[in-house]
Formats: structure tokens, C-alpha cells, sequence
């Protein structure tokens, strides 16, 4: 049983309907975007393909399709139903034709187009090269609204609402049951430690293995063995680091002579004998942050750090213990329109840099995003390394920028801030 056609139609056998290559299309859309929004993050296509004929064969297309297919040719008899055959089929068709006019004076070349033609057919009539074929050009429609390749068989959301209604990241979801499962659920030997994962993520959260390694790499301490998987990484140790690092970029930017903002949620840590929202002055505390960039004030007040000098430049600091970039680049930060101006800074943990290397390289979304939004990376060390400067330069700061910087290289300093 499927369901009805209409809004009130009470359910209905499959073979009771005939196939429709409009609701087939929209049946694919459909369960693709679904699933993209599940994982919140771009997709293969080999992955979405499963998905997309489970969901096809649970609404009845498929027993549609093969009954329309046994009754008749589905390309020439069905309504748009040129438009299911597989893409090789009609190249087929064409070249058979051409081979036919060609070879018209002879007759073993006229038998052989013969026999080419009628392959064809047979491949045009063949529901599983119907089924591909359709299930492609719909991702790939011209007019498609709701999903769009963003890399080469990798698909995405294209509309706006479908997008901040994804989940988080399944990337970033990975990473923290990683780090979970080490940090508190005791000593782990890895044939456990993959059954725990395996346990957690299934159906449209599958995460590709290499992912769960680069966590496991990225969050295992150097004292684990496949017998024992342990954590070196406290949360608590982590949060003192990053209040930390909020302290010296606050002072960093007083010395430079700029207006600081600290995060509204970071205000209240703890930092000596006060708290961190005590470093900032008495105009900084109240500020007007729109002014600063195109934004709006809630978006812009839970920015970690702000440098700034108001009507001429904006310098954002986003300071990272883990590697989950989802909320920070493609949320939070997406609502602040980029800006000559403005240059973002996203200052992470060394032990993460191989991690989020592997996340940028698997994720077209996440690259354009480091482009488009002006962002620069840089680890911890290196910048407390930059901050010690006396006097301090924001032009010195190019070496120390990157996952594999310049001042770890020893190449010659670029210009990150040309002078006029």
C-alpha cells in the first residue's frame, strides 16, 4: 500500500496507479533534500542514490515503473518519458542513427546498425537504465530549486530555508562522539571503540570511515594503543585556555590602539580577580556593534573577539579547541556579510589542524565559505607567538597565519595588510 494521490485519498495499491514521471521527480527531490538536511552537510552522490531508491520503492514508483515498462516502450509511450531514458541510450540511438545513414550502400553495415538500433531499444526499455536516468537529470534539472552540485557528485541545498533548517554538520557530530566516547566512557580498545561508533551512526548519518579515523587521530592521546584509546584533551583545561587567549587578544588590541569587543557570552568567564568582560572599557561595554559592520547586533555580539576601528576596519576572532566548524562558518558568521574591511580570524588548537584539514578538503561548502568570508586560520601557539611582539605590527602577522605557516617554513614574510 502507498499513499493516495490527494490530500484525503485513502491508501492504495502500487500496481493500482499508474507511474507518473512528475511525482517520481518530485518523490526524488524530495527524499534527496531530506536527506541532505538530516546529515547537514554535502553528499556523494553514491550516497544519496541508496536513499533515493529506498524512498522510490517505499512510495511505489519502482513497481510503477516496472509495470509501465512491461506494457510498453516508457520512453516513447509515457508523457515526458524521453526524458527517463538513460542519457547513454539516447547517445546510443543517435550514433546507431548515424551509422545507419553511413553504411546505407552496404548491407553488412546496415545489419550492423540494425542490431546496434535494436540494443538500443532494448537499453531504452530497461527499467534499472530508466530509473538512473531519471533519478539524474532530476538532481541535475536546470530548473532545480532545492538542491545544486556544488563539486563534482557532491550535492548540497540550494534554497536559503532548507539550509538553516539542516542539521548540525554530521562531520562535527562524528567529532564529538569521538571525543565523548574517549573522554568518558573510560579505557577503549579499538574493536569496541568502532562498535560504539557504529551503534551511534547509521542509515543517513553513515559517516565514510576515513572521517571517524581523523577524529580518532585528531582526539587519541600519544599514550594509546589499539588495546587502550585514551584522551588527552580536558574540556575544562580547554575552556582556561581559550578565556586565555580571549585575555591576550583584548590587551593585544588595546596596545594596537583599536576598540575591543568580547563575545557576551564570554564576558562572564572568570578571568584573575574579575572577569574578562572587566578588561574591556566602559564605551566597549556599550557600544553600538552594527556600527562597526553590516550586521545585526545579536549576530554580531557572539563573536569571541572584535578589534575595531569604527567606520574604517573590523578584524573577528573566533577561538576553536575542536574542529566542528559548522555553527561558527556556515551559521553564525553566514548572517555577517562579507567586507573589504572586515577580515576573519579562526584560531585553533594545533592538535586539530590535521582534522580540520580533512573536513576542508572533503567539504565544497566549508571551502567556499574560508574564501568568500575573508577567513584566515591560525594555531594557538603562533598567535600567542605574534602577541608577545613589542611593539606590536598587524603586518606581522602574515608568517604566523595557516595550518603549515611561513614562520614554521621559513619563507619570507608576505603582506596580510599592504601599506598605501
Amino acid at each position: 500500500m502507498v499513499p493516495g494521490p490527494g490530500l484525503f485519498s485513502p491508501p492504495e495499491r502500487a500496481s493500482a496507479r499508474a507511474f507518473s514521471l512528475a511525482e517520481a521527480q518530485r518523490t526524488i527531490t524530495d527524499i534527496a533534500v531530506e536527506v541532505l538536511r538530516e546529515r547537514g552537510e554535502p553528499a556523494r552522490y553514491e550516497r544519496l542514490i541508496g536513499e533515493i531508491l529506498i524512498g522510490l520503492d517505499q512510495a511505489g514508483h519502482l513497481h510503477r515503473l516496472v509495470a509501465a515498462s512491461d506494457a510498453r516502450n516508457l520512453a516513447g509511450d509515457v508523457p515526458g518519458g524521453a526524458g527517463v531514458a538513460s542519457s547513454a541510450a539516447r547517445d546510443t540511438t543517435r550514433a546507431a542513427g548515424d551509422a545507419s545513414r553511413a553504411a546505407s550502400d552496404t548491407t553488412r553495415a546496415a545489419g550492423d546498425a540494425s542490431s546496434a538500433a535494436r540494443d538500443t531499444a532494448q537499453a531504452a526499455a530497461d527499467p534499472t537504465d530508466q530509473l538512473v536516468a531519471l533519478i539524474r537529470d532530476e538532481l541535475s534539472r536546470p530548473t532545480q530549486q532545492r538542491i545544486r552540485e556544488v563539486a563534482p557528485g557532491r550535492w548540497w541545498l540550494e534554497g536559503r530555508a532548507d539550509r538553516e533548517g539542516a542539521a548540525v554538520p554530521l562531520a562535527d557530530r562524528v567529532e564529538w562522539a569521538v571525543y565523548s566516547l574517549l573522554s568518558t566512557s573510560g579505557p577503549l580498545d579499538e574493536g569496541s571503540f568502532w562498535a560504539r561508533m557504529a551503534s551511534l551512526f547509521h542509515g543517513h548519518d553513515l559517516p565514510d570511515e576515513a572521517l571517524v579515523r581523523a577524529c580518532l587521530t585528531s582526539y587519541q592521546s600519544p599514550a594509546s594503543t589499539s588495546e587502550r584509546l585514551v584522551t588527552g584533551d580536558d574540556a575544562r583545561r580547554r575552556t582556561a585556555d581559550h578565556t586565555e587567549l580571549l585575555a591576550r587578544l583584548t590587551d593585544a588590541g588595546h596596545r594596537l590602539g583599536m576598540n575591543v569587543w568580547i563575545g557576551r557570552r564570554e564576558q562572564a568567564r572568570r578571568f584573575g580577580s574579575g572577569t574578562l568582560g572587566d578588561l574591556m572599557m566602559p564605551h566597549e561595554q556599550t557600544a553600538w556593534l552594527p556600527a562597526i559592520t553590516r550586521a545585526s547586533a545579536e549576530d554580531l555580539e557572539d563573536v569571541d573577539c572584535i578589534w575595531y576601528v569604527r567606520g574604517r576596519t573590523a578584524l573577528l576572532f573566533e577561538v576553536e579547541w575542536t574542529a566542528m566548524l559548522g555553527d561558527v562558518l556556515l551559521r553564525r558568521h553566514s548572517r555577517i556579510p562579507p567586507d573589504d574591511r572586515l577580515v576573519r580570524f579562526l584560531v585553533v588548537a594545533p592538535e586539530r589542524a590535521g582534522l580540520i584539514r580533512h573536513k576542508l578538503e572533503a567539504s565544497p561548502v566549508l571551502q567556499t565559505a574560508i574564501e568568500t568570508d575573508n577567513w584566515h586560520l591560525i594555531l594557538w601557539p603562533h598567535l600567542r607567538a605574534w602577541l608577545a611582539h613589542e611593539p606590536l605590527d598587524l603586518a606581522g602577522m602574515e608568517p604566523y597565519l595557516g595550518l603549515e605557516p611561513a614562520v614554521d617554513r621559513g619563507e619570507e614574510q608576505l603582506d596580510l595588510f599592504p601599506r598605501p
